[in-house]
Formats: structure tokens, sequence, C-alpha cells
């Protein structure tokens, strides 16, 4: 998730950009096997190497209504990421529950 903010369009010289990464977020173990469990993935590789935050694919975005939080929508993961707008850190990935549309 990229940040750009821009006082002057005219001079991209001026622009702060900042980059969540996923990566940072996701070290916790535990954590990190309950979101596995709760968010859908298209496509799952498993290796050694294979990282959530990988899959991870940012879409739309809104803020609340006081302006404290973000909310990013993770396309085809049924999840919300909520960031801090105080520091721009990821506060919080909230799945969405899988829904199961196969016969029973």
């Amino acid at each position: 998730i990229t940040q750009i903010c821009a006082s002057d369009f005219r001079d991209p010289a001026k622009y702060k950009v900042t980059t969540l990464d996923f990566v940072d977020v996701l070290t916790d173990e535990g954590s990190l096997a309950d979101l596995e469990s709760s968010i859908h993935f298209a496509q799952k590789v498993m290796s050694d190497e294979y990282n959530i935050a990988y899959d991870l694919e940012p879409e739309f975005i809104t803020y609340d209504k006081k302006g404290k939080e973000l909310f990013v929508s993770l396309q085809e993961n049924n999840a919300i990421v909520a960031i801090k707008t105080s520091n721009l850190k990821i506060d919080r990935i909230m799945p969405l529950g899988l829904k199961d549309y196969g016969l029973e």
C-alpha cells in the first residue's frame, strides 16, 4: 500500500511517498497461522519460501468519519486492513470469513 502526499502537485520532488509492507506486519507465527486459515487465497503456493504477505492484494480504500483510520479492502482475500493515520502503520487485518458455495 503506497500513500503519496503532494502539497504541490506541480512539483513531484516535494511529494512524500510512504509504502506499507505486509511482510513486516506478519511476523508472529500464531497470528500468521490464524490469518492463513481465515483468509481466502486465490493461488496459494506451498513452499518453504511462501509468505502470506505476498498474496494480499490491496484494492479499495476509505477513511473513518474522524480520519483516524483508513481501511483497505484486500482483493480476492475477503479481508480488510486497518491503518492508523497518525503513524501510517498497519494496525490489524480483519478476515471477513469464508462462504462455501458448494453443494452439500
